[in-house]
């Protein structure tokens, strides 16, 4: 037993040191490409870039936090409940008080002197003034008006003026009336009208001997009404009566009272004292516990609700004190720190190029930090808006991450940027779902932009994605009630024009994210492809042969793009302006020479490759000059990397053996300057703009030696360096060779023999080679 456990045992002790092995070396790999990131020189800026990021998202998310985010007569998104016991004056119940007391204050009367002066003056003089009256028509006008007598009254008020016993009487019955009038308030109809609509039951006389009488005393002494003047007449008789103004002597007393008011309503001082009476009334407190529900999800808000959370949420932050908010704060600070930080390694693992450009980084970390500010601050000055404030910044940052970068890099930053607006205000995990599949819709729709229709495309399915992600969201918040329909259908909306207008602002905006990025789009490099594009024409009319070569290359470098999941549309638009620099010399490159002896036969190897080697300078200044972009630039500065310029450096060996000269050249002195390829587009165009050329070199172009060819070339380059930063596989180099080789048999197939063919093929033969012909850049 124990011989058969023996070769099974050291196969599992070697499976295990070889995982030891290998989790060894990823380890140091890690660790070295950490200590690659720490000794960088943008290391230090970025570490300040992101604290910067930090401490923004910080104060945004806090700030945003501690703000109300309910609307008047909209659902609440949340149960809020009081986390702390306090005290707070119930509005409600204190105005009702108030109300109440000032209901309660007494109108104040003021007494009105003149007519009260004019009144006893009147009365106690009546007999006097008629005992030296013969007739009643020699009675003045200021007695027979007012008393309106009659001539049986005009008599026995007479007699009473002429016996000093009588009119001592009249007199202390005048008296005793006048001081029983103070109490019996006579007020005009205005103000007897005043006292019935006042809640009040006590009148407040001033200047009165009975300062405070009860509002059912008072008369209304200039009433028109004949029921109520008979009721008044009869309600005065019992007071003369009660005076001592009996039978004629009370008749015309009464009749003088009637429409004489003693009294007028002062509302300045009724007010006034209403105000004071108010201003004394302390406050009613109502207790509020810890637990108690301020209101609960999908409870219709009112002002008061929404009154009383912020208070509760002001008495909260006010009770934890200094120490309990800069807890508070630090651990938001350092969850916030996580997310950048987290996003920053991300970015260095996936994207180091990009990671090490500080002005890059800073853009970033710039759209991140202004987009959650304008989400949170937005939907903070205008919570009704929630959805569109929080739905288009996001969208909006998602879909340039996109366009700078690819969709990976759009989904990441796009879910941490969505993680950091939803905690500011307060969504859901549904929400945050939303936010986050319309960011992933907005990404996979613009992954490749080839024209204006796809950004509005792009736009027009956000925005559809999002409403039906919000509309799905809603009905896992509120209560499904007719009720809330309106104000789902306005959330509905507002998310799906949310995303809508990212899409129209990143088609304002796209073409200075390209010049801000160095980047170029589908739309742009469809613009570049156009063979209407003025260097395109230029290039056709002076190197008509290269501008041929060029959409040759062009279409075999797709092709193999294709193969190995490049970006096809950029390589092949790369591939049409390779070349371009040698329209300013054309005649010394063979596919624009049409016969006769090469330019370069008169020149030495030395000038020969200065001119060879000089069109990718030229190429360089001219995409420059005519504003292409720096992306495409690269393609110019790379197609021949550092390879050697074999044919003239053959030529200058073989002349320095001839003349048995020591100083032979140098492989280094004919070499392209660079730089090599550094992206597998480049390297794709380094392998077809080679075997192009050497395939249309070749006499008979068969599919075995276009193949064997195919793979010379590709493998030289490979040995020789080329392609050693570009991170090109073998197993991609094999694919391209593949690709290449059909779609050159596909140019290059067989064609009829017809007679002559032998001799024509020759003199192609003889043009195609360098040593007759000329050279091939």
């Amino acid at each position: 037993m124990g011989d058969r456990r023996l070769p099974f045992s050291n196969g599992k002790k070697n499976t295990r040191s070889a995982r030891a092995k290998r989790g060894a070396k990823r380890r140091a790999a890690l660790l070295g490409r950490i200590g690659a990131i720490v000794t960088h020189e943008s290391f230090v800026p970025n570490v300040a870039i992101g604290l910067v990021l930090t401490l923004v998202l910080t104060l945004v998310v806090g700030s945003a936090r501690e703000n109300e985010m309910g609307v008047v007569g909209r659902a609440a998104r949340e149960t809020r409940i009081v986390r702390m016991s306090f005290d707070l004056v119930d509005p409600e119940a204190t105005d009702r008080e108030r109300e109440l007391v000032e209901r309660s204050a007494p109108l104040v009367f003021q007494k009105d002197v003149l007519a009260w002066e004019e009144l006893e003056q009147s009365l106690k003089t009546l007999p006097s003034a008629l005992a030296i009256s013969e007739t009643i028509d020699e009675v003045a006008d200021e007695y027979r008006e007012p008393f309106k007598l009659t001539p049986e009254q005009f008599e026995a008020i007479k007699g009473v003026g002429g016996t000093p016993g009588q009119l001592s009487a009249w007199e202390q019955s005048i008296d005793r009336l006048l001081s029983w009038l103070e109490e019996i308030p006579h007020l005009s109809t205005e103000d007897y009208q005043v006292t019935l609509n006042a809640g009040t039951t006590q009148l407040e006389l001033l200047g009165a001997l009975r300062p405070t009488v009860d509002k059912t005393s008072a008369l209304a002494i200039e009433t028109q009404n004949e029921s109520k003047r008979e009721s008044l007449k009869g309600q005065l008789s019992n007071t003369t009566y009660r005076a001592g103004l009996y039978g004629i002597q009370g008749q015309v007393v009464v009749q003088r009272l009637l429409g004489t008011p003693t009294f007028r309503y002062n509302s300045q001082l009724t007010e006034r004292q209403r105000s004071e009476l108010s201003a004394s009334v302390t406050p009613i407190k109502r207790s509020y516990t810890a637990g108690e529900v301020i209101y609960q999800r999908g409870e219709i808000l009112d002002d008061a609700k929404l009154e009383l959370s912020r208070t509760e949420r002001e008495r909260f932050l006010g009770s934890v004190g200094a120490w309990g908010r800069f807890v508070s704060w630090a651990g938001l600070s350092g969850l916030m720190a996580v997310l950048v930080f987290g996003a920053g390694a991300y970015l260095c693992v996936y994207y180091p190029r990009a990671a090490r450009k500080v002005w890059r980084v800073t853009a970033l970390a710039s759209l991140i930090g202004g987009t959650a500010a304008v989400a949170c601050m937005g939907v903070v000055w205008s919570p009704d808006v929630l959805w569109l404030g929080a739905v288009a910044p996001v969208v909006f940052a998602g879909m340039m991450f996109v366009v700078a970068y690819d969709v990976r890099l759009a989904l990441a930053f796009g879910a941490m940027l969505g993680a950091v607006v939803a905690l500011g205000l307060g969504l859901s995990i549904a929400e945050l779902g939303v936010l986050i599949a319309g960011v992933g819709i907005a990404a996979w729709q613009l992954a490749d932009i080839r024209n204006r229709s796809d950004v509005v495309r792009a736009g027009v399915v956000t925005s559809v994605v999002l409403s039906i992600g919000c509309a799905i969201a809603i009905t896992l918040g509120k209560p499904v009630e007719f009720l809330f329909a309106t104000e789902s259908a306005a959330d509905v909306l507002q998310a799906g024009g949310g995303g809508f207008l990212a899409g129209a602002l990143t088609l304002v905006v796209l073409p200075s994210v390209e010049r801000t990025f160095d980047i170029v789009t589908g739309m742009t490099l469809t613009e570049w492809r156009d063979p209407r594009q003025p260097l395109l024409r230029e290039l056709q009319a002076r190197a008509p042969g290269t501008f041929n070569h060029s959409h040759t290359v062009a279409t075999l470098a797709e092709a193999a793009a294709d193969a190995i999941g490049a970006d096809s549309l950029h390589l092949y638009v790369g591939a049409l302006y390779h070349d371009v620099g040698k329209m300013n010399k054309p005649e010394y490159f063979v596919e624009n020479q049409s016969g006769g002896r090469s330019k370069h036969t008169k020149l030495s190897p030395a000038m020969s490759l200065l001119v060879i080697v000089g069109h990718v300078k030229d190429g360089v200044e001219l995409a420059r000059e005519y504003g292409l972009p720096r992306s495409l630039q690269r393609y110019i500065e790379t197609h021949h990397g550092t390879t050697l310029v074999e044919y003239f450096y053959d030529q200058a060996k073989r002349r320095a053996e001839a003349k048995d000269d020591a100083d032979a050249p140098e492989e280094i002195e004919y070499r392209y300057p660079g730089p090599k390829p550094r992206t597998k587009e480049q390297a794709v165009l380094m392998i077809c703009d080679a075997v192009e050329s050497a395939t249309r070199a070749m006499a008979e172009p068969t599919p075995s030696r276009i193949g064997a060819l195919v793979h010379e070339l590709a493998g030289r380059r490979l040995m020789d360096g080329q392609f050693d930063q570009c991170n090109l596989m073998l197993g991609e180099v094999r694919k391209i060779e593949e690709t290449v080789t059909k779609s050159l048999c596909a140019i290059y197939h067989g064609r009829i023999a017809y007679p002559g063919a032998d001799k024509d093929k020759k003199q192609q033969s003889d043009k195609a080679d360098p040593k007759v012909g000329g050279a091939r850049g």
